[in-house]
């Protein structure tokens, strides 16, 4: 079933916000999976919010990740590596450690910055 249904830029930002709270309250040492898994769903509302200001429509991970590489280089830059560790924890049952977090969620932080700085 193919839903028609488009966020708007005012509900990626309340999802994203609402990703952080969680996020803040996962215990890393027993979830880091978890932790950089909500940490790059963060990163992908953000993402979708500056889509929709800027009249992208990217319904799938394969068309963000093509917008984000051809149009925002610093975006890019942050969100890949969130991209490719969520992947690899969640289907590749990779163990995360307390220094592949500090990594993350410094990603997540550049991520946003460079979202907040794109024209």
């Amino acid at each position: 079933m193919r839903l028609a249904y488009t966020a708007t830029e005012e509900q990626h930002r309340k999802q994203a916000e609402h990703n952080q709270l969680f996020l803040d309250q996962i215990d890393q040492a027993k979830y880091p999976d978890w932790k950089a898994t909500v940490a790059f769903y963060k990163a992908v509302h953000l993402v979708q919010m500056l889509f929709v200001r800027k009249g992208h429509n990217a319904g799938s991970h394969h068309r963000r990740n093509g917008i984000l590489k051809r149009q925002y280089h610093a975006v890019w830059k942050a969100y890949r590596p969130l991209y490719a560790y969520s992947r690899l924890v969640r289907y590749r049952c990779y163990n995360a450690t307390p220094a592949d977090l500090v990594y993350i969620l410094k990603h997540l932080v550049r991520a946003e910055t460079a979202i907040q700085k794109s024209p």
